[in-house]
């Protein structure tokens, strides 16, 4: 809204304002969607499998976002992983820079991962899919799986990237879902209103 309003703004100038940031949030939001659904996308990386999941699953532009971090993951390489109980770690570096390293941890399951996500992707249903964490944090801000992660994905010949590391909000089906829990939403609401009409 920055760059519609600021904080001097008079009231008669501020509400057309507003209505103007709006109507771009909803173009910007429709030409994304009709390019998800429209566009047919060219595989360039060499992790073909991962890149189409990705081009099926997200929304044009989170793809893109995805489809970058499959690019710089050839970058890296890896010290031999250590296993411990339910998961393999990593250490990642890249190429003239083997001090600076990344922990990269392969969770076999997420039975006993405490993390979870405030969307409620990782719920019990999805408890048996593997987890990648990283000491980055990376994942947790955007909610896009890294490049230290497609990494991981490689090293363990993941043909897809686990459901439990698909945040919903991301996904073609977002818009979808929220709508019918918005009109169960409000179907509730009405039906309420109505029998306290009747009391």
């Amino acid at each position: 809204m920055k760059d519609y309003v600021c904080n001097r703004e008079q009231l008669f100038k501020f509400i057309p304002q507003i209505d103007k940031a709006l109507m771009r949030l909803r173009n910007n939001f429709f030409g994304d969607e009709y390019v998800s659904k429209s566009k047919s996308l060219v595989i360039l990386s060499h992790l073909k499998p991962l890149e189409e999941q990705a081009s099926f699953v997200y929304t044009y532009q989170i793809y893109l976002d995805v489809a970058e971090q499959i690019m710089h993951e050839s970058k890296y390489t890896h010290i031999a992983p250590e296993e411990e109980e339910n998961c393999h770690v990593y250490y990642l570096c890249r190429y003239q820079f083997p001090d600076k390293k990344r922990k990269v941890v392969y969770h076999f399951d997420m039975f006993g991962f405490q993390e979870v996500d405030a969307d409620g992707v990782w719920d019990s249903e999805k408890h048996n899919q593997p987890l990648i964490s990283c000491d980055c944090n990376l994942f947790g801000g955007k909610g896009i799986p890294y490049r230290y992660m497609f990494y991981v994905m490689k090293i363990e010949h993941l043909k897809k990237i686990p459901e439990s590391m698909i945040f919903k909000r991301w996904t073609k089906s977002a818009r979808v879902t929220f709508l019918s829990s918005f009109s169960q939403m409000m179907s509730f609401r009405r039906e309420s209103i109505f029998l306290g009409s009747l009391h």
